[in-house]
Parts: structure tokens; sequence; C-alpha cells
């Protein structure tokens, strides 16, 4: 049997955007009547995607305005750096400098809560809050309401730290990916102790494979070491608990240089999750899925959802055992 399910960010209510650009924004604002507001709002959200037969349904990140916020909320040993330039997509803005001035000005920036600006590590990492994180996610298991049908799962945005943000504070990236995971770990855990199913929604991965100044060894050990790290963050968590998401080909554009799917799925199948989903924004990929024939024939059945060109349609993999346990040694 099929799951039906989808990723992401969900359009959000004028009213519920005013308070939170009046939070982060620095601007006074009514907490109780945030929790009110987001309470109602996320109910109604879970409530349309019952109806349309969604079947793991999410809260839509509607209380996250953006990873790079939730981050600096989250976690101790972050800070802002707004006059520090937002370094994405080098080749392609490289390549296509009109387009992409418009595109981050018009559609992937201009439309953020609070402005996109970098985000760097500047002393160890530390969750904060540790004794309200469970509070937090019980709060979200009600905002999700179970009764409904579906069992709810939380898209969760806080792995995207471990590539995004810069580290001038740990000797290495290694060092630092780890440290960040045994973090993360805590707040994975108070997700599955809520009934919640976590989702690592994660952009970077693809990335590594399209990095300037990395040779072909190099990417493949960043990605090892990237890979080593998530399933630290992963451990003591059921693999069934688990569902994992890459964003490879998340921009809308040419996308000329980007990684392809058999670049990437030795690394991510490795992962300790029990279900994962890709990208298929645009003809660019719509064609990979026939990797699984070749890697695995018969062992996966392939729910390639109806393709829409310029949406975020995820390609579902079902019954993948057999070739993850492969991979990872089992």
């Amino acid at each position: 049997m099929a799951l039906t399910t989808h990723i992401g960010s969900l359009p959000r209510l004028d009213k519920l955007l005013d308070i939170l650009k009046a939070k982060y924004g620095g601007q006074p604002y009514d907490e109780a009547e945030l929790n009110s507001i987001l309470t109602q709002e996320v109910a109604d959200c879970v409530r349309k995607q019952v109806e349309c037969s969604i079947e793991i349904v999410t809260d839509g990140e509607y209380s996250k305005p953006g990873f790079f916020t939730y981050i600096r909320e989250r976690f101790d040993g972050y800070e802002s750096r707004p006059e520090q330039k937002l370094v994405l997509f080098q080749k392609e803005v490289s390549s296509f400098p009109e387009y992409y001035a418009r595109y981050f000005k018009e559609a992937m920036m201009g439309g953020a809560i609070l402005p996109i600006v970098p985000v760097v590590c500047t002393g160890a990492d530390k969750i904060q809050g540790r004794g309200e994180t469970a509070d937090r996610y019980r709060q979200c298991e009600g905002r999700l309401p179970g009764r409904w049908g579906p069992r709810p799962s939380c898209v969760f945005a806080g792995h995207r730290v471990l590539g995004r943000c810069i580290n001038e504070y740990y000797k290495s990236d290694e060092e630092y990916f780890h440290a960040l995971a045994a973090e993360l770990n805590k707040e994975y855990r108070a997700i599955v102790a809520a009934g919640i199913l976590v989702q690592v929604d994660d952009p970077f991965l693809p990335d590594i494979f399209v990095e300037p100044g990395l040779d072909d060894k190099q990417k493949k050990r960043r990605a090892e070491i990237y890979i080593e790290a998530t399933n630290v963050a992963l451990s003591g968590i059921p693999a069934e608990r688990v569902r994992f998401h890459t964003c490879y080909g998340i921009n809308e554009g040419p996308r000329i240089y980007e990684s392809n799917l058999p670049e990437i799925i030795e690394y991510v199948l490795k992962i300790n999750a029990g279900s994962f989903s890709f990208e298929a924004a645009n003809p660019r990929h719509e064609r990979e899925y026939h990797l699984f024939d070749h890697l695995i024939g018969e062992c996966v059945s392939t729910l390639w959802h109806s393709f829409v060109r310029g949406s975020r349609q995820p390609i579902l993999l079902k019954s993948i055992l057999h070739l993850s346990n492969k991979l990872r040694g089992k």
C-alpha cells in the first residue's frame, strides 16, 4: 500500500504572517495570541490535507519562518551576519547572473517573512531549553490531530543547518557536523517521543557534488562525513519513524550545474531512514526514476507521482530495504 504525503512549507494566512513578522522582527506581539492562531491554523491545515486524502500529514511548517531563524532560536552558538553575502548555487548564479538576481529578489527571498542572511557557528553547539523540548512537540502533536485518521508527520527543518551554516568555531567541518548532530539527536528523540514522525529535510547533500574547489575524492569524503553525522543525529530512533527528503534540483532555474540522482543515491540509502523522497520539480530529473530499475529491478516498487511542471511533487520510494541494507553492509 502506497501512502500519500507531501513535503515543505504551506501558504499561511495574513493574520499568521503578520504576527510572525512582528515576533521575529522585534516588534510587540502577544505570545498567547500567536499560540492561539497557530493552533487554529494548523488544525485547519491538517483538516484540508485529510479532505484531500493525504494520509501522512504535516503542520505545514507554520511556526517556522525559515530554517536559519529556527536554528538561531533553538540552538546556542550561532549568530546572523547580515553584512555577509549569502552564497547559493555558485556555478548556476555565475552562469545566469541576471536570471538569479531576479529569482532571488522576487521568488526565493522576495516572499520570505524575514530577510535570509548567512548564519555562522561561533560557539559550542547546544540546544536551548532542553526541558521544554518534549512539551514543544507534544503541543505540535495536539495541532496534528491523529484522531482524523492519518499518522502525523512533523516536517523538521533543523537538519539543514549541518551544511548551510558557516563554521568558525570547530577545528574542522567533520568536528562541527558531529557536534551538531549530537544536539540534533536530542531534538529528534523529542519528536518521536511525542508520537510524531521525524522528517530529515536536507538540501545540502546534493550540493556537495557541485561545490567549487573540491575534486572528486574530496566530494566523496565530504559526503561520507555528512552521512555519518546524519546517522549520529538519528541514533536510537527506529528507522520506521524517520523519513528522509533530499532537495536536489530545488531552485526554479536552468539548473545546468547540479547533481543527478545516480551521484547521490549511494549516500542517501546509507541513512537510517524507513522512507525516502526526492524532488521532481521539472523534466531535468523526471527520467531518473529509471535508476531504480537498473539498481535493484523488481526489489523496489516505485511510485512516481504525477509530474507537474514547476511544482515539487516528490517521488515516493517503497520497499527499498533490500538495497539500503546492502549499502549499509547488513
